[in-house]
C-alpha cells in the first residue's frame, strides 16, 4: 500500500502510475493525475475561448463598412443569399472553404484561428506563448509553445544550474575528441552552448585582460595541462592564416614584435609614444 501526496488516500501501488527512467512510481495515484489533466485541459479551453475572434462578426462588419449586399456576397462565394442571411443571425456557421472566399471578396486579412495546418486541421483558437509571447495557432488544448525551440528554451531555464539532477557544481568537463577542458556555466555570455557553459580558460582570459575575447583569438595552457587554468598559465594567441595547430596561431606579443619589425621609424615612435601614455 501507498499514500498518495496529493489526496492523502492509501491505495495499492497498481493505483501509482511509473515516473522517471528508472522504473519508480509517482507519488500521485492515477485518479489525481487525470483530475489535474482534467483541469488544465479546461483552462486551456477556457484561455483559447477568451482570446478567439469570431470570423462571423469580422464578415457582417465588413458588410456594413463596404456596403456589400448579402446577394453579392453569396454570388461571389457561389451559395445561395439564403445562407449567408442565416450566417449573419447566427443561425447557422459557414464551412471553411466559404468563410475563406468570404474573406477573400471582401478583402480581409485570414485570421490566425482559420489558419490550417499542413494537415489541414483548423486551430481551436489563438494563444501566446509562454516562452516568446508571440501569439500562435493553437491545434491541441495545453499547447503553451509557439514551436520547439521555445519548448526547449523553458525546458533548459527550468533545468538550469541546481535544478538539474546532473548539477555538478556549475563545471563540467568537455569528454569529446581533444577534450579535458573545463566548461563554466555563465548563462548569458555570448559564447555560452545551450547549456550555459563556456569553456572556462577564456572566462580566466577575459577577467585578465578586461574585456571580452574575439573569435580569432585562442588561449594556450603554458604547461599542457588543459584544466590548469590558473591565469599565469594561460597565453593569448591570435589565429593566423588556416593554421590547424593546437592553438592555431602566434603569441599576441610575437604578433607585435613581428609588426614592429616592418615599421619605419616615424611609425615606432608614434608606437613609443603610444606605450608611454599607457604606461602612465
Amino acid at each position: 500500500m501507498r499514500k498518495c501526496s496529493k489526496c492523502g488516500i492509501e491505495k495499492t501501488a497498481d493505483s501509482f502510475p511509473k515516473s522517471g527512467v528508472k522504473g519508480g512510481l509517482s507519488s500521485w495515484c492515477r485518479e489525481c493525475h487525470h483530475e489535474r489533466y482534467k483541469l488544465r485541459k479546461r483552462e486551456a479551453a477556457e484561455r483559447l475561448m477568451r482570446n478567439r475572434q469570431d470570423p462571423m462578426r469580422m464578415v457582417a462588419n465588413a458588410i456594413a463598412e463596404r456596403g456589400v449586399t448579402t446577394k453579392e456576397l453569396a454570388e461571389a462565394i457561389g451559395i445561395s443569399p439564403v445562407n449567408v442571411g442565416k450566417w449573419l443571425s447566427g443561425k447557422s456557421r459557414p464551412r471553411q472553404k466559404n468563410l475563406r472566399a468570404a474573406f477573400e471578396f471582401l478583402g480581409l486579412d485570414l485570421p490566425m484561428e482559420m489558419m490550417a495546418a499542413n494537415d489541414g486541421r483548423i486551430p481551436l483558437g489563438v494563444s501566446q506563448c509562454a516562452e516568446c509571447g508571440a501569439d500562435f495557432p493553437v491545434y491541441k488544448a495545453g499547447t503553451k509553445f509557439c514551436s520547439r525551440a521555445c519548448s526547449g528554451k523553458d525546458l533548459s531555464s527550468r533545468q538550469l544550474g541546481e535544478a538539474n539532477r546532473r548539477w555538478k557544481g556549475g563545471e563540467t568537463v568537455t569528454t569529446h575528441i581533444g577534450g579535458g577542458y573545463i566548461k563554466q556555466l555563465a548563462p548569458g555570455h555570448p559564447a555560452a552552448d545551450a547549456s550555459g557553459y563556456v569553456l572556462q580558460h577564456r572566462l580566466v582570459m577575459e577577467q585578465v585582460l578586461g574585456r571580452p575575447l574575439k573569435k580569432s583569438e585562442r588561449v594556450h595552457h603554458k604547461n599542457g595541462k588543459r584544466y590548469d587554468n590558473r591565469p599565469e598559465n594561460l597565453e593569448l594567441w591570435t589565429g593566423t592564416g588556416t593554421s590547424k595547430k593546437d592553438p592555431h596561431g602566434i603569441r599576441m606579443v610575437d604578433k607585435v614584435i613581428d609588426l614592429l619589425d616592418s615599421l619605419t621609424p616615424a611609425e615606432r615612435r608614434k608606437v613609443e609614444e603610444r606605450i608611454k601614455e599607457l604606461d602612465k
